[in-house]
């Protein structure tokens, strides 16, 4: 509350998300008139912030890193030269993108860290945010993913993750574009044949198309073949069969 002079008085509301995001269904109209009164000013990390932060979240213990460095160094390579060419780090020369990212972000994919980052900007709330997912143990979050990992393989954190943990169970007004693309990534999944030995696969394909679907930044980052090959942690060659597939 400040309090300037008389008549001249300012109230400032320090929120998690906008407005009209709190509510849903029948009261979003009351709720639209309710935030017209107000001036919003959003204040986000950007994104040379967001990584200093995280790769700092993501600190790992220095001769496991170097040991798993040396064994997956051509994965590791290949994520620099993939993000490079990707350029969705547009501001970083490649030894920062194998630095900073790629070996500061790791296990996250570059792909999937960029996705984080931009998805939690628009999506997160108060319980799912970038921190919780890297912070916390439970179902979807990075704590999660390791458990079920072992060092002498070499498995990332894909897109579809991001999907399980931000947007599986997101609370959204039903007449936003996000809304409306949520029923569309949840209709897709739920045409697939649950039968299908290939199932677990092309849910993770959906996820990522959903996610890059609902980020609505195709300009940096495309929901196309190449991403899809690179965001999914799985063998290329099937990933590439069952794209083809799920495209006819």
């Amino acid at each position: 509350y400040c309090d300037h002079s008389k008549f001249n008085n300012f109230t400032i509301f320090v929120s998690h998300k906008e407005i009209l995001q709190y509510t849903d269904g029948d009261r979003v109209q009351e709720w639209k008139k309710v935030e017209s009164r107000f001036q919003p000013i959003s204040f986000h990390l950007d994104d040379k912030e967001a990584i200093y932060i995280m790769k700092n979240v993501l600190n790992k213990k220095k001769d496991l890193w170097n040991d798993f460095n040396k064994k997956h160094i051509n994965n590791l390579d290949k994520l620099v030269d993939d993000t490079v060419k990707l350029d969705i780090f547009q501001s970083l020369k490649e030894e920062e993108v194998r630095q900073d990212i790629v070996n500061g972000l790791f296990p996250l994919h570059p792909l999937a860290g960029k996705m984080l980052i931009m998805i939690s900007k628009k999506m997160a709330q108060n319980e799912r945010t970038i921190f919780t997912f890297l912070a916390s143990s439970e179902e979807n979050s990075l704590g999660s993913f390791l458990k079920d990992r072992q060092l002498n393989e070499f498995h990332f954190i894909g897109a579809d993750i991001i999907y399980d943990y931000f947007v599986d169970n997101l609370l959204i007004s039903r007449e936003s574009f996000e809304f409306s693309e949520l029923m569309n990534i949840k209709n897709a999944l739920n045409k697939l044949d649950k039968t299908d030995a290939n199932f677990h696969i092309k849910t993770k394909i959906i996820k990522t198309i959903g996610v890059i679907n609902l980020i609505n930044n195709f300009e940096l980052i495309k929901p196309d073949r190449t991403t899809l090959l690179l965001a999914i942690d799985e063998d290329e060659q099937k990933l590439a069969l069952l794209i083809d597939e799920m495209l006819k």
